[in-house]
């Protein structure tokens, strides 16, 4: 999973870097370095990742988000 996906995620949720931390169980600081493409996002957060949201929902993103890069070339 990579930032643009984690992004659209919180955005999706409309929920701050701070609101997704907590949810996560994280610092904000840690949503704001991944946002930012400074560290990938772990196994381990990414398994929360998906306990918390659903691979659905993830999947969706994931497809639109391909859908638009695929659109610029």
């Amino acid at each position: 999973m990579g930032a643009k996906v984690f992004i659209a995620l919180r955005k999706m949720n409309g929920l701050t870097q701070f609101e997704m931390a907590e949810l996560l169980g994280v610092s904000r600081a840690l949503i704001a370095i991944i946002e930012t493409n400074r560290q990938p996002i772990s196994r381990n957060l990414e398994r929360k990742v998906i306990d918390v949201f659903g691979i659905h929902q993830i999947s969706v993103i994931q497809l639109a988000l391909q859908a638009i890069d695929g659109g610029s070339g």
